[in-house]
């Protein structure tokens, strides 16, 4: 029998983990097979932990809990799973560049505070462009990279241009309490959206400081305008998360990333392997595989497309 895994989403990019045998079609070299087996089992992906360097002051507790998320995260990826790591200000660094999960080397990963601005939308389309060279073929630094990809994003969300102007009320310098979002960012933000969706890659964002976790009783939570201006930050992450077939959490301890750590795992590392044996009797020569369902709205991801049959 000649098998097959295969890895099916919707155009979400959701996984589609549901089928069964008969929703499956194989055609060898254009001509249909039978289809003996179609069961379900992990299956390797490739995911960009993209971590956001923005300042914080000397009390906030943003590197630490940013660094534990981080490291709760890499230790649920599996040996055949495929990581790189990246930080970003105003400009991107690859602090771990494309290797397999577990190679032998413990998982470090060092994140400097920085003092630059934050150019999130920048980054975000780095990682859009980023994940589309993993896909693409022929370049010998970096292979192509069959199954599943994501991006994982650690972040306040917090674009330099989308800050609120202060104004002098009460003797105090306050955000503005009328805030909106300038025009020009809102454009800006359109482009990332546009091309979230359709870069066919789920972007999960672990979305920090945002109104969701801030007090009320804090002094922040007591200015009108900072609070808009965290409202507008965080519907800005879940409409990007919602463009890509991604998720967005708002954690308060670490435990509530747990649900979305186990969404990626069943999104990114949940597959079928497809069994059918060859109507056609050895020959030697390489045959072309391709797998289908007959639900027309999923999309199919193959470990392989052809075999050298024995």
């Amino acid at each position: 029998p000649v098998a097959i895994n295969i890895a099916v989403t919707d155009r979400q990019g959701r996984a589609a983990t549901d089928l069964t045998l008969e929703d499956f079609v194989v055609f060898e070299d254009g001509q249909p097979q039978e289809v003996r087996s179609a069961e379900q089992v992990g299956v390797p992906y490739s995911i960009l932990v993209l971590v956001d360097r923005s300042a914080r002051d000397d009390k906030s507790n943003w590197p630490k809990f940013v660094l534990k998320s981080v490291d709760l995260f890499l230790k649920n990826l599996r040996g055949p799973d495929r990581l790189a790591v990246a930080g970003f200000d105003d400009r991107v660094a690859v602090l771990v560049d494309w290797r397999p999960s577990r190679n032998g080397s413990p998982q470090k990963i060092m994140l400097r505070k920085s003092s630059q601005p934050t150019r999130f939308f920048e980054a975000i389309d780095w990682a859009v462009d980023e994940m589309a060279y993993v896909a693409g073929s022929g370049q010998q630094a970096q292979p192509a990279v069959k199954g599943r990809r994501g991006v994982i994003v650690f972040t306040d969300g917090r674009d330099r241009a989308m800050y609120p102007d202060y104004q002098r009320i009460g003797g105090q310098d306050v955000p503005n309490p009328a805030y909106q979002v300038p025009a020009s960012v809102d454009a800006r933000f359109e482009k990332t959206r546009r091309l979230l969706e359709g870069g066919n890659v789920p972007f999960y964002f672990v979305a920090l400081d945002t109104d969701r976790q801030l007090s009320e009783k804090s002094a922040s939570g007591k200015l009108e305008g900072w609070v808009r201006f965290l409202r507008e930050v965080r519907g800005r992450i879940e409409q990007l998360a919602a463009a890509s077939g991604g998720d967005a959490a708002f954690p308060k301890e670490m435990e509530d990333l747990l649900p979305l750590y186990e969404r990626i795992q069943r999104d990114l590392g949940t597959g079928y392997q497809i069994s059918y044996k060859s109507q056609r009797p050895p020959d030697g020569q390489l045959r072309r595989v391709e797998v289908q369902v007959r639900k027309s709205d999923l999309q199919v991801y193959q470990s392989t497309n052809s075999y050298y049959p024995r």
